[in-house]
């Protein structure tokens, strides 16, 4: 909403001036003949046009996200560029510097044409629509960047990428991807992080990822992170391998026979490098002596030793 009185505000300072100076313009230009001259002045009122669609495109992309539009609504503001500008605010900028540069083509013109050159109004006029033409296909061309999710630019990129890296815990990223949403920016990436660590410092992990971009970045509004224990870039090495509850059946059924094993509370499982590392917490009382506790961590172990898909599997006592 701030952006969008921003927007409005700059907008109708610059309305006011378009008016003012498109009418004398056109007057002075009648009244001198000068094609060049009402020709800038059309071109100043011109532009009250655009800016009434600049304020009606601000408001709408600033509305809150709905259900219909869970990513909000800047696109309005993109689809407004296919008209005007790519980012409202700047092209405001830009109108007044456009406008300047087009009367200054006028001034040359209608000097020329007062001194006896009388060609040079009429090649005056010509290079301010060759001006605006310029300009308009800029902005379209701009505009169907960010409908077709064109990213952001290498240097903002590799800046976003050493933000990410700086984090505490992130040992890498990979698959870093930006899109523009009007003049906001949306990154999503994975982050590496170490394979033994919880799942809740992998989760505060990626919340200092996303804090660290919202904060650092002012046009990034919407950043989502996945956590990654292993570099899966190239390929998902563990998606092949199964879920807990077949993986601890099948541990369970093979630890029948062996004492202590109806006593482990807790089966932690890292899938790593396209294997399971298993580790099995169980309560030392449970077992007469350290002697049987450790002939049954080391039946246990044994007990998985010759499948394929178990790495290796870790007894902790507590």
């Amino acid at each position: 909403m701030q952006r969008y009185k921003e927007t409005r505000r700059i907008t109708l300072i610059g309305g006011a001036l378009d008016l003012a100076l498109g009418i004398l313009k056109i007057a002075v230009g009648k009244l001198s003949y000068s094609q060049s001259l009402v020709a800038d002045g059309v071109h100043s009122l011109s532009d009250l046009v655009t800016d009434v669609l600049v304020i009606w495109a601000a408001k709408q992309a600033s509305r809150e996200p709905d259900a219909d539009h869970p990513y909000g609504h800047q696109r309005i503001e993109t689809v407004a560029t296919m008209r005007i500008r790519s980012d409202l605010l700047r092209s405001n900028a830009w109108h007044s510097r456009s406008d300047a540069l087009s009367s200054i083509v006028v001034i040359i013109g209608v000097g020329g044409s007062m001194i006896g050159i009388s060609w040079l109004d009429a090649a005056a006029a010509v290079l301010v629509a060759v001006m605006i033409v310029y300009v308009a296909a800029g902005m379209i061309r701009q505009g169907v960047r960010e409908l077709i999710d064109t990213g952001v630019d290498a240097e903002q990129l590799a800046a976003i990428r050493e933000a990410v890296k700086k984090i505490e815990g992130v040992t890498d990223i990979h698959d870093l991807r930006t899109r523009r949403m009007g003049s906001d920016v949306f990154v999503d990436g994975h982050v590496l992080v170490d394979s033994k660590i919880s799942v809740s410092e992998g989760h505060r992990i990626g919340d200092a990822v996303f804090y660290s971009l919202k904060t650092g970045f002012e046009n990034i509004t919407d950043i989502t992170i996945h956590v990654d224990s292993e570099d899966d870039a190239a390929y998902q090495r563990s998606s092949h391998l199964p879920l807990r509850s077949e993986i601890t059946a099948q541990l369970r059924e093979s630890w029948q026979d062996i004492h202590g094993a109806d006593s482990i509370e807790r089966i932690v499982l890292h899938y790593i490098d396209g294997r399971i590392q298993i580790e099995v917490w169980v309560a030392l009382s449970e077992f007469e002596s350290l002697e049987q506790a450790r002939d049954t961590a080391e039946k246990l172990r044994a007990s998985c030793a010759h499948d394929e898909q178990i790495a290796n599997l870790e007894v902790l006592f507590y």
